[in-house]
This record gives C-alpha cells, structure tokens and sequence, in this order.
C-alpha cells in the first residue's frame, strides 16, 4: 500500500495557547520548612506501602497552594477566564531544586480541587522558559518503544514487574492506531542496555517508553553526589545498574521526544543539584518531554497509566494533555473497581493515591513528539501480523537464544523438558518472531500425520518450483532422502533460506529406551532439515532430547517463581483460578514446590481446586504432594475432568475427531448429543439440548485449559484443538471417544466450512481425510476426483497425485468410480513422459468401463489412448482409437 500525507494539527485545538505560569518564590523552602517536612513524609509513606488517602494529599496540596505567592489565585481565575471552553495549561516553574523537590502534583485548589487530575487543567514543570528553537521531531508514524528490564535476580513477590500485562495493556491501547499507519510499536523482550541502544538506532522512536526498576542511590560518606540509577539485564539476565549519565550518553543524539520513566523513584532528584534523579537528568540533556514518577508505583497503577498514556498520544495529543489523563486514570472510585482488577495483595485505597506519583518535566509542553504535517502514514498489509496469544516469562530462555536466532548466530535448537513446561510455546515464540521478519513458517507436531505436513511443504512451492519437485519426487520415489533434500532445497530457493520448520511433540514418536525417532518417515525428513548445507532455522521440541541432534540443545525446567506467580495471577483474572488462592501465599507456594514449578500443572490444578472449599483442597493437595511427580499432573487432571459437565466431558473426548484447529462452532457440533447418522444440527434443536448449554461445554474446556487455542490470522478467528497432553493422556487412558458419529459430524462440518468459506487445498486434504474417518469413502472418492485431481493436475503436482490420493479411489467398491481413478492415473503417466505404464492403466479402464457398460467413460478412455499414441508419434494408431471413439 502506498504511502500517503495526512494534515494533522499539531496542538489539539481545545487547549488554550497561552499557559498559566506558576512561579513559586525561589526561598519558599527556607521560609516554610514545615513543607520540605510534610513532603518527606508523603515520601516515606509511599515507600513504605502505607494507604495514601485523598485527606493526606489534600493537606499536603493545600499548604503548597497556601505558600504560592498571593497574586496566584486572582491570576489564575483570569487565565480560566481567557481560557473559556479550553484546557488550561499549568506549568510550576522554579529553577530551584529544593523547590521543585516539593510533590507539586498534589496542588489542592480550595474550590477546583487537585488541579494535576482536574479535566478543564493540564499541570507540568520546567525548570526555567524554552530557550531556543527546538530540534523539529521525526515525521508521523508516532514510533513508540516499550522497553522493558526485568532482572532475574529481583524478588519475585515485591519487585517483579508485571512485564506482559504492561505490555498487553499497551499493545491493546495502541493497536486501533497501528492499524490506521499512526503508530509503530517495537517491544522487544530483550532488557540490555546495548539493545536498546541498538534499537534507538535502527527503530528511531519518537517516544521511549523505559518501563523497569529505577533506584535513587545515596553514596555513602557524602563524597559523591545522589544519583538515578535504572536496572538493566545483564548477559547473564542478573541486574545491571546503569546510572543516568550513561542511561544519557545512550540517549545522546537520539531524536527521541518523549521519554517515559515507569520506575520507582525515577523522578526524584538530589536536592542540591537539577542535573541528578534519572527524569531530571534527561531533560537537562535536552529531551523535550520527560515522565518519570515520584515515588515507587504499583504495577497495577503503572499498567492504568501506561495503557491511558499511550493511548493519548496516539491519538495526537500533547505530552500534558496524554499525563492528564493518565493520571485521571490512576484514580478509581471505590465501587468502581475488584480487588482482581486492583492487583494480588492491592487494597484499592493503595491504588487510589498514586495518581499523583507521575510528573512531567518540558521547557514547552505544546510541542508535539511528532511532525504530523508531515506524516507518511502507511496502514500495515492486511496480511500482516495478527493478534498475539499471551506469553508469560521465559525471559532468561529468551535472552540466551532469541538474538542468535534472529541474527543466524544460532540455526537449530532443541527444547527438551517435562510435559507442561512450556516447550511448544517457547518454541512457536520463536518461530513467530522469525515469521514477523519475513520467514516462513510451518509447524509439524509429531501426533498428527506427516504425509499432511509434507504436502503442506510442496503446497508452499510456487507453480515453477513445484511442478519441478513433482517430476523429481517421480524419478526418486524409492529413494525418500533424496526427495527430501530436494524439497528443503526448493523452499530455501522460494524463500531465500529463510524457513522456520517447528517439529514439535517428538515424545510421541521416540522410542522410550533408545529416544532415537521409532518413525524412519519423520526421521529422514528431520535428519535432511538439519543438514548443515541448509539455512533453515530448525526448532524441535521434546521431553527427551534426540540422541544424534545436530544442533543446541535447551534443557527447558520449570517456571521461575514470578512467572508462576504470574501465571497463578493471570488464571485468576480469567477466573479459572480460585482468588482466595492468592490471598494466601503460603497455599500458592506449596502449590510451587508439589508441581514441580510446572505451569500446565497449575493450570489443571487450578481447574481441579476451583470449585473446592478450603478442607477439600487441603486433603487433595496432600495427596497431591505425596504423589510420585511424574503422575501429579494427571491427578489434577483427573480430577478437572471429573468436574466437568457432562456435555463438556463428551465434547472433550471427541474432540481428537479433528485433526487440525477448528472454528468454535465446530467444535459445538460434537457436544450435540447423537441419536443417529444424520447430520447434526448446527443449533443442537431436535436434541433436547440447548445452543447455550453447548456452548458453555466449550467454554467450560477453555476455562479449564483443555483446549489449545491458537488464532487464524488469514480467517480472522479462534481456533481450537485438544491439548497435546491432555490428548496423551486420553489415549493412555483409553478414553477416546471412537463413535463413528463423532466422526461423521466432524466430516459434515469440515464439508460446510469448505462449500462456504475455505475452499483452499489445505481444507480440501483435511475434508477429504476426515469423510475416510467417517468411513464415507464413496464421498470421498468422488470429491477427489471431481475437485482434487483437477486442481493438482493443473498446478503439476502429479507426484501427489499419485503417491497419495488415487492409489485409495482406485481400490473403490463402485466400478465407475474405479475405472475413472485409474484413467486419470494413466492420464498422470502420460503427463510426465511414462508411456508403457500409462497405457497400461488406460486399457484397464477401458475393460471397468465396458464390463459395466459406460458407453461415456468408455469414449473418454478410447480417446485418452489415441493421445498417448498421438505423443509418441504413432498417428495411425492414434487415429485407430480415435475413431473408435468418435463411433461410440
């Protein structure tokens, strides 16, 4: 798409041009020491987690609006005057650092209240008026920089920052924007300093959202000045201060605009010197816009504010209009909000006063943080990214191989570790973020069929490519290594080597002794993959690693403790976990330690317990804790399946029927109870059973975790399969429901979705194989003779065509049926040069068809032979068999 010019305004219109200038006497601190007090004290109150209440911050406002100078109040009715409808920008401004050390934020106006959260006001600081003309920023797109450092050595329960919701909340607040071209938005998950001063060069962001742990540092001794320090990730994922001369030096030249500080004490500063505290010492480098806060925040007051902020400033408003609103958004009535929406442990009072924590620093907060005169706003592809799946932790794992990855350091991986560690999803993480640089990617998970995989890899090749690994795939059809490498070697031609292959779930096909592939199809496919003259990057996952990888292995163990915390956290604001869990955090950690850090044990724990009183779940987790760990998982699920529904428990042993994701409604159809071999109804009527009631099965299985959802980007909805283990574990347990019924609903949808949505070769395959579960063969003879032998033979794939779909028509119990495959199979040889064998299978035909007495398909054989003839040059007795055609 294009791109084109849009005409922006760069001020909102509604704020009124002129600001109200406050101007605090330089010695008001050494007049009125009582006000450095009580700021001390609103100080330590919040680093101590005290309740901050509105009465605290009113007194504390009230005296700073009491000590401004006496003119103030008759000055600012006449700037409200002059503002009329407007906003009325407020700027303190005060080059004193002892002055503007003061929480200036909570100013208290005896009759408009506290003017830094009021609508009709915006309320900033600046150290003294813009000097000069401003660097003219970047044009629009608004490039935004989420940046995030999440040390591993940081105390899990009181430090860890909530990173993916952060993030979520961002993402969420900006993605309308990205998808008009306003906004770009980079998150990378790597915490180094050097990565972001990699990604401040390549990115060029606007704004830089630095979202972490800051620190203000007393030296000791009082030879060095205080100073801001904001911690980064090492190599080794451990805490690396950096101090805010360097977090400067990196910022040095930057053309970033606005930079936001989401740390605790990132705006404080050394009284006796403007140039220290992290947010200070930026603006005096120059950044234009500086947000940092005051005092330590809480993550659930950080995420309101950084998902109001963002979303402010997509929407082109200025630096103090977007903190505005922000921290309007940071202050909650009481009825107004859940103790889960709060945050574990949170009393809603907590959260009430930190509104006041952020402030923001600019010379000239009109200035805008991107030239939208001259922006170039390109809206992205629709083939472009889609929605992201949630993604908690593994940022140490992350760390050690994504940048290797993504920079071709590092080829091949193998991620081993127990069942519900998290493989597959670290793996396809990976494989996503290669993706969204332009690779391409295709996933085999080791329980579904290779010979589907396979043709989703010659699918891939185009028209040219293809019809050449067909001809080859012919000649080679007893040596399969060669056919193989033949096809890895097209797919790096279509794709300049970059192909991301995920063979996921290997346990399946291991042999438990050895751990070596038990399937020689999969292993001489893998074995080629690796192959070091190939440039794909190959991730497999296991819980046993292969005995003669080629390639890095990745031992996966369970979940650090704040990612579980997390986790547990997450499931409970999805409500599949029991709250008062997190009350107690004794029962969470002993939960920790008894599955063995697992994060799909607590998943189906949390299912198992949910509906438990607290006697009930004591007794099962000590049953749990004295269960041997590699059973502990399928206890809790035992458990969660016993409190399903009975629609839900039906639905969740059927559900195997499919072998690839699914839209909701299909996975509806087989929670319909079954009376016959009718198709069933879409709605469940006639059955006794209701629509809602068969949705809530579903919903019921995802609550629980039962379910694998995964989205399709190109359909623009929800997916859904049975969990890898869960289906293990149902094999093993011999609880696969095997009603033909159920496989005759799944074949019947699969026949809908294909007639009015998807009629791709993918969903054609997939329908195909699935009417030959339902054992309605004859369906699926003809569907594939009257649509995908004409669509494969007009793209060349005649090798699939032969291997794969006409050696089972041609062993049809309908004799036509029979004598058309094998015609078209002659037809197949005659296409790629194999006379004998082609007229061989044509005259067989021709003998089905006169027995039964197909005086059509008898014509249609008659007239194939004479152009076998015809290309080999023996017209006359091509014309034989010609007119023994045109006779019938």
């Amino acid at each position: 798409m294009r791109a084109h010019t849009t005409q922006l305004t760069a001020m909102p219109k509604f704020v009124h041009p002129v600001p109200f200038i406050i101007h605090p006497e330089d010695d008001l601190v050494d007049k009125q020491p009582h006000l450095r007090h009580a700021s001390v004290k609103l100080a330590n109150d919040f680093a101590d987690g005290r309740v901050i209440t509105e009465a605290d911050l009113q007194a504390m406002g009230s005296a700073l609006w009491r000590a401004l100078p006496a003119d103030t109040s008759s000055r600012l009715e006449e700037a409200v005057k002059a503002a009329g409808a407007n906003i009325l920008p407020i700027i303190m401004e005060n080059p004193i650092p002892a002055v503007q050390a003061l929480p200036w934020e909570t100013l208290f106006h005896p009759e408009r209240g506290f003017l830094a959260r009021s609508p009709s006001f915006t309320f900033s600081r600046r150290f003294a008026p813009p000097q000069g003309e401003s660097a003219q920023p970047r044009p629009a797109p608004l490039k935004v920089l989420l940046f995030t450092s999440l040390p591993d050595d940081l105390n899990p329960e009181k430090e860890r920052l909530d990173v993916e919701k952060e993030q979520e909340r961002v993402q969420e607040a900006l993605l309308p924007f990205v998808m008009e071209g306003k906004v770009q938005l980079e998150m990378p998950d790597d915490g180094r300093l050097e990565t972001l001063k990699d990604l401040l060069r390549r990115f060029e962001p606007h704004v830089l959202y630095l979202s972490g742990h800051g620190k203000f540092v007393h030296p000791p001794g009082g030879d060095r000045e205080p100073f801001g320090v904001f911690l980064f990730e090492s190599e080794t994922g451990a805490s690396d201060p950096v101090t805010e001369d360097e977090l400067a030096a990196a910022l040095t030249g930057s053309g970033v605009q606005m930079v936001v500080l989401s740390a605790c004490e990132s705006g404080k500063a050394a009284s006796d010197d403007l140039s220290h505290g992290l947010a200070r010492r930026l603006a005096v480098l120059g950044i234009p816009h500086v947000i940092g806060m005051r005092e330590s925040v809480l993550d659930a007051a950080g995420i309101l504010f950084a998902d109001a902020l963002c979303k402010a400033l997509a929407n082109g408003e200025r630096a103090d209009v977007a903190i505005q609103a922000a921290r309007a958004s940071m202050f909650i009535p009481v009825s107004g909000i859940s103790r889960r929406e709060a945050g574990v442990n949170v009393s809603t009072e907590r959260l009430r006063g930190q509104w006041c924590l952020p402030m923001l620093l600019s010379p000239n907060p009109a200035q805008p943080a991107a030239d939208w005169e001259r922006a170039a706003l390109t809206p992205p592809s629709p083939r472009g990214r889609g929605k992201k799946m949630r993604f908690i932790g593994r940022r140490r794992e992350l760390r050690k191989v994504k940048h290797r990855l993504l920079t071709g350091a590092l080829a091949r991986l193998f991620i081993s570790g127990a069942g519900g560690h998290g493989k597959t999803t670290l793996a396809r993480k990976l494989a996503r973020e290669l993706e969204e640089r332009g690779y391409a990617f295709f996933e085999w998970r080791a329980d579904s069929p290779w010979r589907d995989f396979q043709q989703t890899l010659e699918l891939a090749l185009d028209k040219d490519l293809g019809g050449s690994y067909d001809r080859f795939a012919i000649r080679m059809k007893d040596q399969p290594e060669k056919v193989a490498e033949k096809l890895f070697e097209l797919l790096a031609k279509q794709y300049d080597g970059k192909v991301v292959l995920l063979f996921d779930n290997l346990e399946a096909i291991q042999d438990e002794k050895t751990f070596r592939l038990a399937d020689p199809q999969a292993e001489i496919w893998l074995k080629a993959a690796c192959n070091d003259e190939m440039s794909f990057v190959v991730l497999a996952t296991s819980r046993w690693i292969l005995p003669d990888w080629n390639g890095e292995h990745l031992p996966l163990a369970g979940m650090n403790k704040g990612d579980f915390l997390r986790l547990a956290q997450d499931l409970a604001e999805r409500g599949q976990m029991n709250p008062l869990l997190l009350m107690e955090r004794e029962r969470l950690n002993r939960a920790y330690e008894t599955l063995g850090h697992n994060p799909r044990g607590l998943e189906w724990l949390a299912a198992a317990t949910f509906t438990m009183n607290a006697q009930e779940e004591q007794a099962f987790a000590e049953k749990l804790a004295q269960t041997r760990a590699d059973l502990r998982q399928n206890m809790a699920l035992a458990e969660t399946l016993r409190r399903l529904s009975p629609e839900a428990y039906a639905l969740v042993r059927r559900a195997h029927v499919y072998a690839a994701p699914i839209p909701a409604e299909g996975m509806i159809k087989l929670a319909i109870p079954f009376s016959g071999f009718d198709s069933p109804l879409p709605s469940g009527e006639g059955t006794g059973v209701r629509g809602s009631t068969l949705e809530a099965a579903l919903e019921q299985l995802l609550a629980f975790s039962l379910l694998e959802v995964t989205e399709n980007t190109e359909y623009e909805t929800l997916e859904y399969q049975l969990e890898p283990a869960l289906h293990g574990y149902l094999r093993e347990k011999n609880l696969l429901d095997h009603d033909l019924r159920a496989y005759y609903a799944a074949a019947d949808y699969l026949l809908w979705l294909m007639a009015y949505e998807r009629n791709t070769y993918s969903h054609l395959t997939l329908t195909i194989e699935a009417l030959r579960r339902a054992e309605r063969h004859a369906e699926a003879d003809r569907l594939t003779l009257d649509v995908l032998v004409g669509r494969y033979t007009l793209d060349g794939r005649y090798a699939e065509l032969l291997a794969r779909w006409l050696p089972e028509v041609r062993n049809s119990a309908d004799k036509k049926t029979q004598a058309e495959a094998i015609g078209q199979t002659g037809k197949l040889y005659i296409h790629i040069g194999d006379y004998e064998t082609a007229l061989a299978y044509l005259k067989q035909s021709l003998d089905i068809m006169r027995q039964i007495g197909d005086k059509a398909g008898e014509g249609t054989t008659l007239n194939n032979i004479s152009a076998l003839y015809h290309a080999q040059g023996d017209y006359e007795t091509a014309l034989a068999y010609l007119k023994q055609s045109l006779d019938i």
